[in-house]
């Protein structure tokens, strides 16, 4: 019961071990989100516009319509009370009652669904109409524009209503570099004049939207007040519709927007859209984003360490495309803002800061390696010199005792004594041929092996090893018979050559153990298969299985019996593999059990050029 009430405390601990053990990892990856999430704070304005700008134009609500009073078709004939404002105010020079009474009647005759007049006209504009006019001015599909005081009054405009149920406010509110990117209702008394068109509450009160521009100028119907004054226009092209009445190229109008300089009634027009269609650019919390940044970080920390840099490299290169994708089919589709900049940045500042920590690692690491190589370089060569003086040195007792034994065998001894003396003969000449073999293996080891290439005649090799070899033949009723084609000279280490041949035909010999009163036959063939020479030792011995004969070209590789059976070292095969391939050629094996076995090898023709 202790123990297990104890375990809970102890995986906080687990826990913070884990950590400080990553500490370096750990630390790195919360530098690179700290970093991350200071890009955050001005991703959103400047990738905004740029996203605005790549994208292009969109399809907008077709219920909005703009129609504008030309700077270059203003009235001339301006009230005496509008001259001096006019100067100052191009937009007071645009009131001519008897063209906005039948602008009106023309209008409001194909039943829009509202007329918004963004055109702040002075309260004294309605002096001298006629109730008719007045009257049609007034219908309560018409919303006139008006802005705030500095006192955060509201203005009054000639035809706004007590009640103010026609009026609409027409502020519009740059950022601090001068753009346009937010829209907003600061007044409570007086809704804004797209809210008043559409009939569509903002419903988020002082908090701004960004506002989701479709396009540039071209993506909302527009017609100037001179096409519907001469019905150049459609009679029913306003049916239904939401009627922006503005002003075209008056400076005081435009505004700089992310997608380029709009005119206030196709801002307004872009405002009316995304209220219509309820298409505001949303976004979430900067603690969302962040997150989001932490999770990217751990992703990409993750493949850098699991991966080689080059593999890793793809697989960051493919996140930062699939998060710039993301983010960019998900604002076109839903309006929604998901950063892109921040995240592009993100993975490639992981990916610095990672690959040169991990850079630094494997430098350390090459630098072990390469002492602990020299260690082992060190500890071979001691090995190599202390194995390379004993064999040296046991060659001379050797020496003595087979000379020894040799006069004593000349001279007129026992039967038993001359018995024992050609045993001890025999166990001499077998420790002087694994010496020898150890010699040839740290000689092979030592990589100062160089071939010694001349002209030579290789049926003639063959025939000295057979020749040599023999005797030992002989003594176990083996006979030894050659099949020799005729062969091109090649260029070859007769040293070696000869070294190979007599191992191959002395391990025939050896591994070949004739019952009494029965001969065995060992072949050795020679072939020329286009441009290569191959020789064959064919025995009739017991044969090598399948899984030994994988591992016989292995070092002191040696088959399960065979120690019991017949003397050797190992090193045969292995010394045969190394001197061929060191030629250019192959070897290979082929055994069946109970019947025998092929050992064979190719020599190129021409002997490759160093």
């Amino acid at each position: 019961m202790v123990r297990a009430k104890s375990m809970p405390s102890q995986i906080p601990q687990h826990f913070f071990f884990w950590i400080w053990r990553r500490k370096a990892r750990v630390t790195r990856g919360l530098l690179c989100w700290a970093l991350g999430c200071l890009l955050l704070s001005s991703d959103e304005t400047k990738s905004y516009d740029t996203r605005l700008q790549i994208r292009g134009d969109q399809p907008a609500s077709s219920s909005v319509v703009i129609v504008n009073f030309k700077a270059s078709e203003v009235s001339k004939n301006l009230h005496s009370k509008f001259q001096e404002e006019a100067s100052e105010n191009i937009e007071n020079s645009v009131w001519d009652p008897q063209i906005w009474s039948e602008l009106f009647q023309a209008l409001l005759s194909q039943s829009p669904r509202s007329v918004a007049v963004s055109i702040e006209i002075p309260e004294f504009a309605s002096q001298g109409l006629k109730p008719q006019q007045m009257k049609l001015l007034q219908d309560p599909r018409v919303f006139w524009g008006t802005s705030l005081s500095q006192t955060d009054r509201v203005i009054k405009s000639a035809f706004g209503l007590l009640t103010g149920a026609n009026l609409g406010l027409v502020d519009l509110f740059r950022d601090d570099d001068g753009l346009l990117r937010r829209f907003s209702s600061p007044s409570v008394e007086i809704p804004h004049l797209m809210e008043r068109a559409t009939g569509k509450s903002l419903n988020f009160g002082y908090r701004p939207r960004l506002i989701n521009f479709r396009g540039s100028t071209q993506i909302f119907s527009s017609f100037s007040v001179q096409d519907i004054l001469k019905k150049r226009i459609p009679p029913d092209l306003f049916k239904n519709k939401v009627i922006i009445l503005g002003l075209e190229g008056s400076p005081s109008s435009q505004m700089i927007t992310p997608v380029g300089i709009l005119s206030k009634a196709q801002i307004y027009a872009h405002i009316a859209d995304n209220l219509l269609e309820n298409r505001w650019v949303s976004r979430t919390s900067f603690w969302i984003y962040s997150l989001m940044l932490l999770v990217l970080t751990l992703i990409a920390m993750l493949i850098i360490g699991s991966y080689p840099p080059s593999v890793a490299f793809v697989f960051l290169l493919w996140l930062t495309l699939l998060s710039g994708s993301l983010s960019i089919w998900i604002f076109d589709s839903f309006s929604f803002w998901l950063p892109f900049v921040s995240p592009i940045a993100l993975i490639a500042i992981t990916w610095v800061i990672f690959v040169g920590h991990q850079a630094n690692r494997m430098e350390k690491k090459t630098w072990a390696l390469q002492q602990e190589q020299k260690y082992l370089r060190e500890l071979e060569q001691l090995k190599n010199n202390f194995v390379s003086l004993i064999s040296h040195d046991l060659k001379t007792p050797i020496a003595k005792i087979q000379s020894i034994t040799d006069r004593l065998l000349m001279g007129s001894l026992p039967e038993s004594q001359q018995k024992d003396l050609r045993s001890l003969k025999m166990s001499s000449e077998e420790l002087h041929k694994y010496i020898q073999s150890v010699l040839k293996l740290l000689r092979v080891e030592s990589r100062d092996l160089k071939l010694n290439n001349e002209v030579c005649d290789l049926n003639a090799l063959i025939e000295d090893a057979v020749w040599s070899l023999q005797p030992l033949a002989l003594e176990k009723s083996i006979q030894l018979q050659v099949d020799l084609e005729p062969l091109f000279s090649i260029e070859a280490d007769q040293t070696l050559i000869r070294e190979v041949l007599i191992n191959l035909v002395e391990n025939a010999i050896k591994y070949s153990n004739p019952l009494p009163g029965e001969t065995l036959t060992v072949v050795i063939r020679s072939r020329e298969i286009e441009d290569w020479i191959q020789v064959e030792v064919i025995d009739q011995g017991q044969g090598i299985s399948t899984e030994e004969s994988k591992r016989v070209w292995q070092k002191f590789a040696r088959g399960k019996d065979e120690d019991l059976k017949t003397k050797g070292t190992g090193l045969g095969l292995y010394l045969v593999k190394y001197f061929i391939e060191l030629h250019g050629g192959t070897v290979n094996l082929e055994s069946t059990m109970g019947k025998g076995t092929t050992v064979s090898f190719r020599l190129p023709v021409e002997a490759e050029k160093a």
